[in-house]
């Protein structure tokens, strides 16, 4: 399982990657640049994204519409973590394609029972999808 996590703050892309890490031993990409990881993203897949929404150049809402747009994340998971109380902002990050939200300071068992869910989730969904096109093959 392939998870990108995008922060501008160094401490808290470790913390979200090391509490990634307990969760899947497979490939997590850590980024504090937002157009950098928009940038990786339009060419490579990911089975999870969490990105943070209070960044510079690209906020969370507006890296989260650069990621849709690509055809490799029109499914993926994208949970926006944020310390921002405001309403507008998650209903922003929901009509870019936001999946779901963690409130900061994350809370480890919250993010992990969240990164669990979604990408059992996207699995299946992948799965049903390659079995479909297979099915529609024959």
């Amino acid at each position: 399982m392939a998870i990108v996590i995008v922060d501008d703050s160094t401490t808290n892309l470790i913390v979200l990657r090391s509490l990634s890490a307990k969760i899947y031993k497979d490939e997590t990409k850590g980024f504090t640049d937002s157009q950098e990881a928009a940038s990786y993203l339009a060419a490579n897949p990911a089975d999870l994204i969490v990105v943070d929404y209070s960044m510079p150049g690209l906020n969370g809402v507006d890296f989260i519409r650069a990621v849709r747009s690509s055809p490799l994340h029109t499914t993926t998971p994208i949970i926006m973590v944020t310390n921002s109380s405001d309403q507008s902002v998650r209903l922003q990050a929901m009509r870019a394609g936001a999946t779901d939200f963690l409130n900061k300071p994350v809370e480890a068992i919250e993010f992990k029972s969240r990164v669990t869910e979604h990408l059992l989730r996207h699995d299946a969904q992948q799965k049903a999808a390659a079995v479909a096109a297979v099915a529609a093959v024959a």
